[in-house]
């Protein structure tokens, strides 16, 4: 909404792997892999708050604003089902639990994330990613600052994609089974006469 310190965000991409791998990728939010994707980490640390569960878990994360906004602290909670279809949705909102009273500090606003990751098995070695994503900043932003922070959220889409990108293998593949097709036509278009013609 214009003028608003609240956006949403979505992004969209196919990715050359299983929806369960994927779906690990996101659930590791503090893995070292990510971790190393963090362009300033002192500035943007991330941490892992709690363990509901299994498929249940709070991060926390701190975004640098520009002098004179304060530093912003997001606290999440994550979870994921597996849905009736096969595809994985791995859901995140602000996070409820104790370890926020602990984490309180005058030099930081509690800024909320919300949204959901779904992941569709598109063939045994590909998937699509549907990514969207809410930032609510609190307090009086621009919105311009705003606008800014949603492309970034939305990185772990252009991420992905790069990670287990295997464009050049897939192209191959394709071309040696249009070959191969080929080939095989060709047998058939031609019988034995017509080749010892040529041949001749």
């Amino acid at each position: 909404m214009k003028g608003e310190n609240h956006a949403w965000g979505k992004g969209e991409t196919v990715v050359d792997t299983r929806a369960e791998e994927v779906l690990a990728w996101f659930w590791e939010y503090c893995s070292n892999e990510r971790m190393k994707a963090i362009q300033n980490s002192d500035k943007n640390p991330r941490d892992q708050l709690a363990v509901v569960s299994p498929n249940h878990i709070t991060y926390s994360t701190l975004k640098a604003i520009t002098w004179p906004f304060r530093n912003r602290l997001f606290a999440f909670e994550t979870t994921w089902v597996k849905r009736v279809d096969g595809s994985y949705v791995y859901a995140f909102k602000p996070a409820t639990t104790e370890e926020l009273d602990l984490m309180h500090s005058i030099q930081l606003v509690n800024a909320e994330r919300r949204g959901y990751i779904q992941v569709t098995s598109l063939s045994k070695n590909s998937c699509k990613v549907v990514y969207v994503l809410q930032n609510d900043l609190k307090g009086s932003i621009p919105a311009r600052i705003t606008d800014q922070m949603i492309p970034d959220g939305l990185r772990p889409v252009f991420q992905i994609h790069e990670r287990f990108c295997r464009d050049d293998d897939i192209d191959r593949i394709e071309r040696e089974e249009m070959m191969a097709r080929a080939r095989g036509a060709q047998k058939e278009i031609y019988s034995n006469d017509e080749n010892d013609f040529i041949e001749r």
